[in-house]
């Protein structure tokens, strides 16, 4: 059972740095990684066996960190310094018997020990290896990045990863084994009417678009009985329905594959469309022959303290028929973070004077509104310029974008590799997965920066410059009766506000804002009103002191509700973990999670 603490944010500039400084050493030329990575793993292992914790402490590095998804902690937790990482290891290990330390690899592990000169003072001897836990027992994949220090190599990172439970693996699909969802109700993406169920189901999946399909595959694949629900009328139509006409992903497609089933290279282009996205979940869903029901609304979910069960309502969007489902855990996928309940719309003042369109981007879907008119953009991030450019191959007069705050502008022929070098197709997409997760918040943070840099880029805007402009955004007149810093006279030299756009039509790129999502389920009935007061806030997304994101995939609050959605390329993996943690759950092996410091 997961603990019940809320857990506080903070900033990600505020956690502690951990970059090691790795010059050039004598012997690097001819090291050789697979005979040290051998000694280290040997070395380890054995220290682990002997319970000899002196000498396990000494091989890692005083400013050392540990990243861990559900081996020994069963929880997605970041630990920092030695002497914590030895005290989780000292005690975890009395009951999950961290053992068979390999090498070898196999089909979760086909990665090779090499040493890795990352940047003229930053180098790793980068060591894989698997292992084995009890209670429950699960296979599991890791590995170090070693530098050297005093002689000898000392553990800079080791991250660790659940990959299955011995007992109920991942089998492929379709499913060949008994289900509680008929095989006339399966591998329907289009609505097909309620599910006919009797009995108790392990799990109820609530959104089916790429989230909520990816932890539908596994659950169904790992041998639970799971039913998901799409309100829309085809399975991950949203897509296609809710989303700007032009939508395009900015991640290749071997990048957002579901798991077990990659994008055809027939029919799809590398950049997918909203289309394309909906065109490709039905395939899947058709494909695997997966429980899916389009066309229902989840109305409420109630926890019966008494039997430990989900009592869910749900509701044919067509019929207006209800029926009420059980269920020992819920997975919510269903768009929490970013959704069109939550559109940031800015104060208009005088709003009903102005008779053109005006739009959010969750409403906008082609520029037919705005023919013939000059179009203003308020807010410059991705959907800003996705609509822009719809705007300007359309029949709008013209587009301007409005920015108030700076933004992040990237050359893609630059920054793409940097972002999908780990989705080229030449490494096994759960190989993938767990490089491109293995690194604590702080790390990437650190490596992030000095890559930008590396290429030529500035990482702070010049602070002189913005200390001698005007504050244009305090529109007003002086004594002359002129307005401060429009057109001329801005405060700095070589920088001109322009002054008033004329518009005859506007879209709203202005993001998603932050709510009360408990409170707000609360009040509809979509959740209980104990289980809302027990779950994270998962809408104020942030990180936790550790660098890990409070709510999302493991403890949400509540033992029984998991939130399993966050974002295309990192569907596999949440859904692994997902069904990993209900299916021990069901099999009443879900073991004492590792405790954090109140």
């Amino acid at each position: 059972m997961m603990e019940v603490m809320q857990r506080p944010r903070v900033p990600v500039a505020s956690l502690p740095a951990g970059i090691p400084n790795v010059p050039t050493f004598d012997g690097e030329g001819t090291l050789d990684a697979g005979k040290e990575a051998t000694v280290f793993l040997k070395d380890f292992a054995e220290a682990i066996q002997n319970k000899d914790w002196s000498t396990f402490g000494n091989v890692f590095d005083e400013n050392s960190w540990w990243r861990d998804s559900l081996t020994l902690t069963f929880d997605k937790r970041t630990l920092k310094g030695k002497q914590d990482i030895v005290k989780a290891w000292k005690t975890l290990s009395e009951t999950r018997k961290p053992s068979r330390f390999s090498s070898q690899k196999d089909d979760d592990m086909i990665m090779e020990a090499q040493f890795v000169r990352m940047a003229p003072q930053l180098a790793s001897l980068n060591v894989p290896f698997s292992f084995t836990t009890d209670a429950p027992k699960t296979k599991c994949i890791g590995q170090f990045k070693l530098v050297p220090k005093d002689g000898q190599w000392k553990v800079w990172v080791m991250t660790t990863a659940v990959m299955s439970l011995e007992e109920h693996p991942f089998e492929s699909l379709p499913r060949q084994s008994p289900s509680m969802i008929d095989a006339s109700q399966r591998g329907k993406p289009q609505a097909q009417g309620l599910p006919r169920v009797e009995g108790v189901l392990d799990a109820i999946v609530i959104g089916a678009s790429s989230s909520g399909i990816s932890n539908t595959i596994m659950l169904d694949s790992i041998g639970a009985n799971v039913a998901a629900f799409d309100i829309e009328p085809a399975a991950g139509g949203n897509w296609s329905t809710k989303r700007y006409e032009n939508i395009c992903l900015h991640h290749p497609a071997f990048m957002i594959q579901l798991p077990m089933f990659p994008v055809p290279r027939e029919g799809y282009p590398d950049y997918l469309s909203g289309r394309d996205l909906t065109k490709y979940f039905g395939a899947a869903i058709e494909k695997l022959k997966l429980p899916i029901f389009a066309g229902i609304k989840v109305v409420s979910n109630v926890f019966d303290e008494k039997t430990n069960l989900w009592n869910v309502t749900v509701q044919d969007v067509e019929t207006n028929k209800e029926a009420t489902l059980q269920a020992k855990n819920i997975v919510l996928s269903n768009g929490f973070l970013v959704s069109h309940e939550n559109p940031k719309y800015p104060d208009l003042k005088d709003r009903h004077f102005f008779k053109g369109p005006v739009e959010h981007t969750t409403v906008y879907r082609t520029p037919g509104p705005y023919k013939g008119k000059d179009v203003v953009i308020v807010g410059s991030g991705n959907s800003a310029h996705d609509v822009a450019h719809n705007l300007a191959l359309s029949n709008a007069k013209s587009v301007t974008i409005l920015q108030r705050s700076p933004t992040v502008l990237l050359d893609f022929d630059v920054i793409g590799p940097m972002v999908t070098m780990m989705y080229d197709g030449a490494t096994p997409i759960d190989t993938a997965d767990f490089l491109r997760a293995s690194l604590p918040a702080a790390i990437e943070r650190d490596m992030a920066r000095g890559a930008l840099r590396l290429v030529g880029w500035c990482l702070r805007r010049d602070a002189k410059s913005a200390g001698m402009v005007e504050n244009v955004s305090l529109f007003g007149m002086d004594s002359e009766g002129e307005v401060p810093g429009y057109v001329t006279a801005s405060g700095h030299p070589h920088l001109y506000f322009s002054g008033i756009v004329e518009a005859g039509g506007v879209v709203l790129a202005t993001g998603y804002e932050i709510v009360d999502l408990p409170k707000r389920w609360k009040e509809t009935g979509f959740l209980d009103a104990k289980s809302a007061g027990m779950v994270e806030n998962v809408s104020l997304f942030g990180m936790d002191s550790e660098g890990e994101v409070p709510g999302y995939v493991t403890a949400s609050g509540h033992p029984h509700l998991y939130f399993s959605g966050i974002g295309f390329y990192m569907c596999r993996w949440i859904g692994r973990y997902t069904a990993i943690q209900v299916i021990a759950d069901v099999a009443g092996k879900f073991p004492a999670t590792y405790p954090r410091s109140k």
